[in-house]
């Protein structure tokens, strides 16, 4: 992620589901200014305790004017979200004409992906071939 953010000097970054702050440091030390934004008072506290900037809310409704942003980052969160395209209007929303967002996800699974069974017909299971892909989102 942080080879993909790319240079961030000076860039206003938004921290979708910061957690405890980490990847906001790290964009920090490399020279954006970072907020994260989280639901969970603890993990909250543990970023503020470390010096990141913190704003407490989820992702469905992000509380930043449209085209705050010039990166948004959202790490492993997605999963967490339970209406995930309206959080990706979200942070489309708070992004500048021209701003990037970087999303990482957990591979999503649905009824429809096949059950397969292993070479000795003993096992059923879901494989996961294309976990690493990268995709447009439409």
């Amino acid at each position: 992620m942080l080879r993909e953010a790319g240079d961030v000097r000076s860039a206003r970054v938004l921290d979708v589901g910061c957690g405890e702050g980490r990847f906001c440091r790290m964009l920090e030390e490399r020279g954006a200014r970072c907020i994260g934004l989280d639901p969970t008072k603890g993990l909250l506290r543990a970023a503020g305790e470390q010096g990141t900037a913190i704003v407490r809310g989820g992702g469905e409704q992000l509380p930043f004017e449209d085209a705050a942003f010039d990166l948004v980052v959202s790490y492993l969160t997605l999963v967490d979200i339970p209406d995930y395209r309206a959080a990706i209007g979200e942070m489309a929303r708070v992004l500048t004409p021209g701003g990037r967002l970087l999303l990482a996800n957990l591979g999503f699974t649905t009824a429809m992906d096949p059950w397969v069974r292993d070479d000795e017909r003993r096992r059923l299971y879901r494989p996961m071939d294309r976990y690493f892909d990268e995709r447009e989102l439409h």
